[in-house]
């Protein structure tokens, strides 16, 4: 997640990491990604990314359910990308 903040977002991207109890946010300031990809980032060998291959994020979401966790995404375009890892019942 903070890999695809920064081919996204270049440098200078801001982060904020921060946790409430189990649950952990990962959220980026940079351009957020449009409704239709959002549907979609999760999904085995989707990439936005030029030369991006796509397994990162769908690696993330099947680990955290192997676990018993979950793992969501917002983003409001130009904006932000929110990442919550709910590790709650782990």
């Amino acid at each position: 997640m903070i890999k695809n903040a920064y081919i996204h977002n270049g440098r200078n991207v801001k982060l904020s990491i921060r946790s409430s109890g189990k649950i952990l946010y990962i959220t980026d300031y940079g351009l957020g990604i449009n409704r239709s990809a959002l549907r979609s980032i999760f999904d085995k060998f989707y990439s936005r990314h030029r030369g991006g291959v796509g397994i990162g994020l769908f690696f993330c979401k099947s680990a955290m359910e192997q676990m018993g966790g979950s793992i969501e995404c917002e983003s409001e375009e130009g904006q932000y990308t929110k990442f919550t890892l709910d590790f709650s019942k782990i």
